[in-house]
């Protein structure tokens, strides 16, 4: 699966540095879906947002609970962070600007108080970014001072932020971990290997994403547990993939705590797991949700988005109950895939290249 792989599930255009952030939270909860209505019971009104020029490229990557949608489009020159305010009767985008010089800019992660967090073109380089709440204009989160790529995938609702830097000449990227959008960046580490990635944080602190592992470069899931000190954290533990595969990845955590994202076989297929994991970070039960899966986005009450394919490899946005895998929707048309979950189980994602939201009726 390897670096980058939020570049490898978005797909979207060759040469630009596309990446995806879960949406979602830590803390308590059970198996059930907040309301007790049954997953498959659930019946969705699906909207394409308008992208900046009409028909063009479209992505919402997440959402927050205050109903402000982020991600990215399309204006004619260059791919644009765009936020959209689903209270307005046709949400238009609203350009998040990238930092001076730049022409690029691309919005992964919102929390509830509106600030945004992505990636931003400056000058040479692309770095990880941040909008505050109703501003337009990116600036900069304080790196590692490798002078490399970075990227923020993830906010949550006390302001901590996750994402990577690359920090050696080959394009190796560290986890990093910002505690609020003013702070210096602590490097989170690997599993041994050359790389790590952090896409997601939960409201108490639990960051998952993956890293590669010292022997024989595979690439696993990864978690860290906060540390008893401000800021820290302890060493990632590994989520490994399935039995018999090459690859793990993780992309969010539910409302149980339980892990969510994939693990890819040798044949390059992928199947959504969910890992189970203790407060010790122990792995306590790892469920398959089957062959061309995928698991990226969740929230407070155990409600999981991705995608699957029918039998005639066409893939489509679907939410799942965490606690009861079995019980699972299809969202949206063919070639369309949800990104993220909020807690009023509005879902967005991208339908044939353009940003949709499905909201619950």
């Amino acid at each position: 699966m390897g670096k980058k792989i939020k570049l490898g599930i978005l797909g979207l255009m060759a040469g630009i540095a596309l990446t995806l952030s879960a949406c979602g939270g830590g803390g308590g909860g059970g198996g059930g879906t907040g309301d007790g209505q049954a997953v498959a019971d659930l019946s969705f009104d699906v909207k394409i947002l308008q992208s900046f020029l009409a028909g063009a490229f479209g992505a919402g990557i997440d959402n927050n609970n205050s109903g402000q949608v982020v991600g990215m489009s399309d204006n004619g020159f260059s791919i644009r962070a765009a936020r959209w305010t689903l209270a307005d009767a046709n949400p238009q985008p609203t350009a998040l600007e990238p930092l001076a010089g730049g022409e690029y800019s691309a919005a992964y992660g919102i929390n509830d108080q509106g600030i945004a967090i992505g990636e931003s073109e400056w000058d040479t380089r692309i770095v990880a970014a941040y909008w505050g709440a109703g501003e337009t204009q990116a600036t900069a989160l304080a790196t590692l001072g490798s002078a490399g790529f970075s990227a923020a995938y993830s906010i949550n609702e006390v302001g901590q932020i996750v994402g990577e830097e690359v920090v050696d000449a080959e394009g190796n990227p560290v986890a990093i971990f910002w505690e609020n959008n003013g702070a210096a960046p602590v490097n989170l580490g690997t599993l041994g290997g050359e790389f790590s990635s952090a896409y997601f944080i939960s409201n108490d602190g639990v960051i998952v994403g993956e890293a590669e592992v010292a022997s024989g470069g595979e690439v696993h899931a990864a978690l860290w547990l906060p540390a008893a000190a401000a800021s820290t954290y302890l060493p990632p533990v590994a989520l490994p993939p399935l039995g018999g595969h090459i690859a793990s990845v993780a992309f969010g955590i539910d409302g149980g705590g339980r892990v969510v994202g994939e693990s890819q076989a040798a044949d390059g297929s992928r199947h959504g797991v969910i890992w189970t994991v203790n407060t010790e970070g122990v792995v306590t039960t790892v469920q398959d949700l089957g062959r061309n899966t995928s698991l990226t986005g969740a929230n407070t009450f155990d409600r999981v988005v991705g995608r699957s394919f029918d039998s005639t490899d066409a893939a489509w946005g679907t939410i799942w109950n965490s606690g009861n895998p079995e019980d699972v929707k299809i969202i949206n048309a063919p070639s369309s895939q949800a990104y993220a979950v909020n807690d009023t189980t509005q879902i967005v994602g991208m339908s044939e290249s353009r940003a949709f939201v499905a909201l619950p009726q």
